[in-house]
C-alpha cells in the first residue's frame, strides 16, 4: 500500500476494512497497526483514527479493547448479530 495522502476517504476506508479481514483473527490490530500497515509510518494516524470510529459507527468493522494503554483499542470486521431461536 503505503501512497500516503492520495487516499480519499471511502478509500482509505476500504483499505483499513480489506486489511482488517485480512489479518484477523490472527492479529488484532490497533489504530497505530493500521496507520503503519497502510502508510509506512505513523504521520497520518489522525486520519486512521477518524475512518475507524466512522467504519465501526456505519458497522463495516467492530472495536474490542478498553482504549487505554495497556488495553488499547483494536479492530475486527463487522458481523451481524446470530438470530437465536429458543
Amino acid at each position: 500500500m503505503g501512497r500516503c495522502m492520495e487516499y480519499t476517504d471511502a478509500e482509505l476506508a476500504d483499505a483499513i476494512v480489506s486489511l482488517v479481514g485480512r489479518k484477523y483473527p490472527r492479529l488484532k490490530l490497533t489504530e497505530e497497526d493500521i496507520c503503519e500497515m497502510v502508510f509506512g509510518h505513523g504521520f497520518y494516524r489522525r486520519q486512521v483514527n477518524g475512518a475507524c470510529r466512522r467504519l465501526v459507527a456505519l458497522k463495516r468493522l467492530d472495536r474490542g479493547g478498553k482504549g487505554v494503554a495497556y488495553d488499547p483499542f483494536w479492530y475486527r470486521p463487522w458481523y451481524p448479530p446470530a438470530d437465536r431461536r429458543i
